[in-house]
Protein backbone atom coordinates (compact mmCIF):
# COMPACT_ATOMS: atom_id res chain seq x y z
CA UNK A 1 0.00 0.00 0.00
CA UNK A 2 2.45 2.30 0.54
CA UNK A 3 4.45 1.95 -2.60
CA UNK A 4 1.45 2.65 -4.24
CA UNK A 5 1.03 5.43 -2.73
CA UNK A 6 4.23 6.29 -3.38
CA UNK A 7 3.96 6.00 -6.87
CA UNK A 8 0.50 8.02 -7.25
CA UNK A 9 2.59 10.70 -5.83
CA UNK A 10 5.12 10.43 -7.87
CA UNK A 11 2.96 10.93 -11.30
CA UNK A 12 0.67 13.56 -9.52
CA UNK A 13 3.70 15.55 -9.04
CA UNK A 14 4.73 18.72 -10.91
CA UNK A 15 6.90 18.69 -13.90
CA UNK A 16 10.49 20.16 -13.48
CA UNK A 17 10.43 23.86 -14.02
CA UNK A 18 12.90 25.45 -16.38
CA UNK A 19 15.99 27.05 -14.96
CA UNK A 20 15.19 30.42 -13.78
CA UNK A 21 17.71 31.01 -10.85
CA UNK A 22 21.04 31.75 -13.03
CA UNK A 23 22.35 31.83 -16.41
CA UNK A 24 21.50 28.74 -18.51
CA UNK A 25 24.70 29.32 -21.29
CA UNK A 26 28.26 31.40 -21.38
CA UNK A 27 27.99 35.02 -21.95
CA UNK A 28 29.59 34.87 -25.02
CA UNK A 29 27.21 32.15 -26.19
CA UNK A 30 24.15 34.79 -25.62
CA UNK A 31 26.04 37.30 -27.38
CA UNK A 32 26.44 35.73 -30.42
CA UNK A 33 22.66 34.30 -29.85
CA UNK A 34 21.85 38.24 -30.28
CA UNK A 35 23.57 39.13 -33.12
CA UNK A 36 22.04 36.02 -35.08
CA UNK A 37 18.68 36.98 -33.89
CA UNK A 38 19.54 40.64 -34.96
CA UNK A 39 21.18 39.26 -38.49
CA UNK A 40 18.73 39.54 -40.83
CA UNK A 41 17.58 42.94 -39.78
CA UNK A 42 21.42 44.39 -40.20
CA UNK A 43 21.91 42.14 -43.48
CA UNK A 44 18.15 44.09 -44.76
CA UNK A 45 19.60 47.40 -43.79
CA UNK A 46 22.59 47.18 -45.60
CA UNK A 47 21.19 45.68 -48.36
CA UNK A 48 18.33 48.45 -48.70
CA UNK A 49 21.18 51.36 -48.45
CA UNK A 50 23.36 49.40 -51.41
CA UNK A 51 19.80 48.68 -53.14
CA UNK A 52 17.28 51.20 -52.36
CA UNK A 53 14.07 49.74 -52.85
CA UNK A 54 14.84 45.97 -52.56
CA UNK A 55 13.15 46.03 -49.21
CA UNK A 56 10.03 46.66 -51.00
CA UNK A 57 10.76 43.35 -53.52
CA UNK A 58 8.68 40.49 -52.02
CA UNK A 59 11.02 37.23 -52.48
CA UNK A 60 8.98 33.92 -53.31
CA UNK A 61 6.79 32.09 -51.26
CA UNK A 62 8.31 28.86 -51.63
CA UNK A 63 11.89 29.50 -51.18
CA UNK A 64 11.14 32.27 -48.42
CA UNK A 65 9.25 29.77 -46.45
CA UNK A 66 12.18 27.23 -46.58
CA UNK A 67 14.71 29.34 -45.90
CA UNK A 68 12.61 30.39 -42.76
CA UNK A 69 12.62 26.58 -41.84
CA UNK A 70 16.24 26.46 -42.06
CA UNK A 71 16.92 28.97 -40.23
CA UNK A 72 14.75 27.84 -37.37
CA UNK A 73 16.67 24.56 -37.43
CA UNK A 74 19.87 26.54 -36.90
CA UNK A 75 18.37 28.37 -34.45
CA UNK A 76 17.40 25.35 -32.35
CA UNK A 77 20.41 23.38 -32.96
CA UNK A 78 22.44 26.54 -31.64
CA UNK A 79 20.40 26.88 -28.67
CA UNK A 80 20.56 22.72 -27.70
CA UNK A 81 24.11 23.85 -27.97
CA UNK A 82 24.45 26.87 -25.11
CA UNK A 83 22.18 24.64 -22.81
CA UNK A 84 24.51 21.93 -22.65
CA UNK A 85 27.24 23.82 -22.40
CA UNK A 86 25.86 24.66 -18.80
CA UNK A 87 24.31 20.96 -18.60
CA UNK A 88 20.81 21.89 -19.02
CA UNK A 89 18.52 20.72 -21.72
CA UNK A 90 15.58 22.13 -24.07
CA UNK A 91 13.07 19.45 -22.14
CA UNK A 92 14.28 21.47 -18.98
CA UNK A 93 13.99 24.72 -20.32
CA UNK A 94 10.57 24.25 -21.92
CA UNK A 95 9.68 22.87 -18.27
CA UNK A 96 8.85 19.36 -19.24
CA UNK A 97 6.88 17.08 -20.78
CA UNK A 98 3.37 16.53 -21.22
CA UNK A 99 2.71 13.36 -18.91
CA UNK A 100 -1.28 12.61 -20.07
CA UNK A 101 -4.10 14.18 -21.72
CA UNK A 102 -5.19 16.65 -19.01
CA UNK A 103 -2.08 18.37 -19.12
CA UNK A 104 -2.42 18.73 -23.15
CA UNK A 105 -5.85 19.68 -22.74
CA UNK A 106 -5.08 22.18 -19.88
CA UNK A 107 -2.14 23.93 -21.71
CA UNK A 108 -4.22 23.89 -25.07
CA UNK A 109 -7.68 25.60 -23.34
CA UNK A 110 -5.05 28.15 -21.94
CA UNK A 111 -3.47 28.73 -24.93
CA UNK A 112 -6.69 29.47 -26.53
CA UNK A 113 -7.30 31.73 -23.53
CA UNK A 114 -4.39 33.39 -24.05
CA UNK A 115 -4.94 34.19 -28.06
CA UNK A 116 -8.12 35.28 -27.65
CA UNK A 117 -7.11 38.07 -25.16
CA UNK A 118 -3.76 38.72 -27.33
CA UNK A 119 -5.95 39.22 -30.34
CA UNK A 120 -8.30 42.14 -28.40
CA UNK A 121 -5.21 43.66 -26.81
CA UNK A 122 -2.98 43.74 -30.46
CA UNK A 123 -6.36 44.80 -32.09
CA UNK A 124 -6.66 47.81 -30.11
CA UNK A 125 -2.95 48.85 -29.97
CA UNK A 126 -3.09 48.34 -34.08
CA UNK A 127 -6.07 50.87 -34.35
CA UNK A 128 -4.04 53.31 -31.94
CA UNK A 129 -0.57 52.54 -33.79
CA UNK A 130 -2.74 53.49 -37.12
CA UNK A 131 -4.34 56.72 -35.69
CA UNK A 132 -0.87 58.21 -34.88
CA UNK A 133 0.01 57.80 -38.53
CA UNK A 134 2.56 54.83 -37.68
CA UNK A 135 2.76 52.81 -40.74
CA UNK A 136 4.01 49.85 -42.83
CA UNK A 137 5.93 51.22 -45.39
CA UNK A 138 9.16 50.19 -46.11
CA UNK A 139 8.55 46.60 -45.97
CA UNK A 140 8.09 43.75 -48.00
CA UNK A 141 5.36 42.76 -45.59
CA UNK A 142 3.98 39.17 -45.24
CA UNK A 143 4.39 36.54 -47.80
CA UNK A 144 0.72 35.12 -47.29
CA UNK A 145 0.27 31.20 -48.69
CA UNK A 146 -2.54 30.67 -51.98
CA UNK A 147 -1.39 27.19 -52.77
CA UNK A 148 -1.70 24.13 -51.18
CA UNK A 149 2.03 23.55 -51.18
CA UNK A 150 2.22 26.82 -49.70
CA UNK A 151 -0.31 26.68 -46.86
CA UNK A 152 1.58 23.64 -45.83
CA UNK A 153 4.60 24.58 -46.06
CA UNK A 154 3.17 27.35 -43.92
CA UNK A 155 1.28 25.57 -41.27
CA UNK A 156 4.66 23.57 -41.04
CA UNK A 157 6.62 26.86 -40.45
CA UNK A 158 4.10 28.08 -37.86
CA UNK A 159 4.49 24.79 -36.09
CA UNK A 160 7.85 24.85 -35.87
CA UNK A 161 8.02 28.76 -35.31
CA UNK A 162 6.31 28.40 -32.12
CA UNK A 163 8.65 26.00 -30.81
CA UNK A 164 11.49 27.32 -31.50
CA UNK A 165 11.05 30.94 -30.86
CA UNK A 166 9.38 30.39 -27.77
CA UNK A 167 12.57 28.54 -27.05
CA UNK A 168 14.99 31.02 -28.02
CA UNK A 169 12.53 34.25 -26.74
CA UNK A 170 10.76 33.30 -23.94
CA UNK A 171 13.08 30.49 -22.85
CA UNK A 172 16.80 31.20 -23.53
CA UNK A 173 16.64 34.99 -23.56
CA UNK A 174 14.51 35.89 -21.16
CA UNK A 175 16.11 33.17 -18.68
CA UNK A 176 19.46 34.61 -19.20
CA UNK A 177 18.24 38.82 -19.17
CA UNK A 178 16.51 37.93 -16.19
CA UNK A 179 19.63 36.46 -14.54
CA UNK A 180 21.95 39.10 -15.67
CA UNK A 181 19.28 42.10 -14.20
CA UNK A 182 17.70 40.18 -11.49
CA UNK A 183 14.97 41.72 -12.85
CA UNK A 184 11.56 39.71 -14.12
CA UNK A 185 10.26 42.33 -15.77
CA UNK A 186 13.15 43.47 -17.46
CA UNK A 187 14.05 40.30 -18.76
CA UNK A 188 10.64 40.33 -20.35
CA UNK A 189 11.04 43.69 -21.96
CA UNK A 190 14.29 42.72 -23.32
CA UNK A 191 13.75 39.73 -25.27
CA UNK A 192 10.62 41.34 -26.32
CA UNK A 193 12.70 43.88 -27.85
CA UNK A 194 14.80 41.62 -29.66
CA UNK A 195 11.33 39.77 -30.10
CA UNK A 196 10.59 43.03 -32.42
CA UNK A 197 13.24 43.89 -34.19
CA UNK A 198 14.22 39.90 -35.03
CA UNK A 199 10.95 40.65 -37.43
CA UNK A 200 12.19 44.02 -38.62
CA UNK A 201 14.02 42.83 -41.75
CA UNK A 202 10.23 42.00 -43.64
CA UNK A 203 7.75 43.86 -41.41
CA UNK A 204 7.09 47.31 -41.38
CA UNK A 205 7.23 49.80 -38.24
CA UNK A 206 3.66 49.55 -37.19
CA UNK A 207 4.08 45.77 -36.79
CA UNK A 208 7.38 45.86 -35.37
CA UNK A 209 5.63 47.15 -32.27
CA UNK A 210 2.81 45.11 -32.13
CA UNK A 211 4.94 42.34 -32.03
CA UNK A 212 6.92 43.71 -29.56
CA UNK A 213 3.74 44.47 -27.51
CA UNK A 214 2.95 40.54 -28.70
CA UNK A 215 6.87 39.73 -27.03
CA UNK A 216 6.00 41.28 -23.53
CA UNK A 217 2.21 39.50 -23.16
CA UNK A 218 3.24 36.57 -24.20
CA UNK A 219 7.34 36.91 -21.57
CA UNK A 220 4.43 37.41 -19.08
CA UNK A 221 2.28 34.76 -20.18
CA UNK A 222 5.46 31.97 -19.82
CA UNK A 223 6.41 33.72 -16.97
CA UNK A 224 3.02 33.17 -15.14
CA UNK A 225 3.16 29.56 -16.45
CA UNK A 226 6.52 28.86 -15.38
CA UNK A 227 6.06 26.62 -18.52
CA UNK A 228 6.17 27.47 -21.99
CA UNK A 229 4.27 24.69 -23.31
CA UNK A 230 0.75 26.89 -23.18
CA UNK A 231 2.81 30.14 -25.31
CA UNK A 232 4.33 27.09 -28.37
CA UNK A 233 0.69 26.41 -28.72
CA UNK A 234 -0.26 29.50 -28.78
CA UNK A 235 2.45 30.76 -31.22
CA UNK A 236 1.57 28.31 -33.90
CA UNK A 237 -2.11 28.89 -33.91
CA UNK A 238 -1.32 32.66 -33.95
CA UNK A 239 0.35 32.71 -36.84
CA UNK A 240 -1.40 29.47 -38.74
CA UNK A 241 -4.75 32.11 -38.19
CA UNK A 242 -3.09 35.29 -38.79
CA UNK A 243 -2.11 34.07 -42.41
CA UNK A 244 -4.34 30.51 -43.70
CA UNK A 245 -7.73 31.59 -42.13
CA UNK A 246 -7.83 35.08 -41.61
CA UNK A 247 -4.95 37.75 -43.11
CA UNK A 248 -4.68 39.28 -39.58
CA UNK A 249 -3.11 39.89 -36.61
CA UNK A 250 0.30 40.00 -36.56
CA UNK A 251 0.83 40.56 -40.41
CA UNK A 252 -1.28 43.62 -41.29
Amino acid sequence: MKNATSAAQFRRAPQEAPPRSGPIAPGWHTALMVILVLGPLIQARIAARLNPGAALQAPPAIPFYLTGALVLFIFLAFTWWGLRLRGHTLSRLVGGRWSNWKQVAGDIGLAVLFWALWYAALSALKLGLRAAGITNSQASGMIFPTTALQVGLFVFNSVLSGLVEELVFRGYLMTQFTAWTRSATLGVILQAALFGAAHGFYLGTRQVLLIFASGILIGAFALWRKNLRPAMAFHAWADIFGAVIVRGLPFQ
